[in-house]
């Protein structure tokens, strides 16, 4: 019997398992199989480290059977936060008037950023992002350019859809937010982005079993146990100066 090994995103939730014959596959066959659930699970689903925040705590759990472990860690992206270089708020056209004469108004942001290698970006902006119709703004737009003024790329609400290759150099990202009521954009005119920046080789950190031994440097974590039920604290020491 061939085994399958799916991971599951979240729990407490109803799993529907089908199981169905290739469409070429004739006839009758029997079947056995099994099921069996297992995992360990972090206190929080997101873990992000910020700068100099000292040894950072991680408590993983297993509620379903005793696990093994051998916990490691890496950062892979660094992220940036850019502010706005230039921010202003313009009323549309004519035809961006909607019926009652309510006018519509577009906040422009430029943002300037260098980047000192070849990388993979993604812009984010996170008062915005993941929401298109059920947002309070509209047109949320962004568009790229390299020093020579050529559009590299463009995007919207959904920052995961878009990774952009780039060399080093100088670019300037402009974002476009519409609204018909000024007051609103005027709020957004030092409007923050993140631009995530994928690292060329993933640093490792070193894990420790007790927050003295990740304070003092003292022996790392390699493997363990987390018995059912249990929880298990490790702790991750910050980057050097290097």
């Amino acid at each position: 019997m061939r085994q399958r090994h799916y991971s599951i995103p979240s729990g407490g939730l109803v799993l529907e398992l089908v199981i169905a014959k290739y469409w070429a596959n004739i006839g009758e066959v029997a079947l056995d199989y099994s099921m069996s659930f297992h995992g360990v699970k972090p206190d929080n689903s997101l873990i992000a480290m910020q700068g100099a925040e000292g040894v950072f705590s991680v408590e993983l759990s297993s509620r379903l059977r005793s696990e093994q472990i051998a916990p490691s860690a890496s950062l892979k992206n660094s992220v940036q936060m850019l502010r706005p270089n230039e921010a202003k708020i313009v009323p549309l056209s004519a035809r961006d008037v909607i019926p009652q004469s309510r006018q519509i108004y577009e906040l422009q942001l430029s943002y300037n950023f260098h980047i000192s290698k070849g990388t993979e970006i993604v812009p984010i902006s996170p008062l915005l992002s993941d929401l298109l119709y059920e947002s309070e703004f509209e047109s949320q737009l962004w568009m790229l350019f390299d020093c020579n003024k050529h559009l590299m790329a463009a995007g919207d609400a959904y920052p995961t859809k878009y990774m952009v290759k780039v060399e080093k150099g100088d670019y300037i990202l402009k974002m476009h937010v519409r609204h018909e009521r000024k007051e609103l954009l005027d709020k957004l005119l030092d409007k923050q982005l993140l631009l995530s920046q994928k690292l060329a080789v993933p640093i490792s950190l070193d894990i420790y079993a007790s927050l003295s031994r990740a304070t003092t440097g003292g022996k790392k974590m390699s493997v363990a146990t987390i018995s059912q039920g249990q929880i298990l604290p490790v702790y991750i020491a910050p980057l050097n100066n290097e």
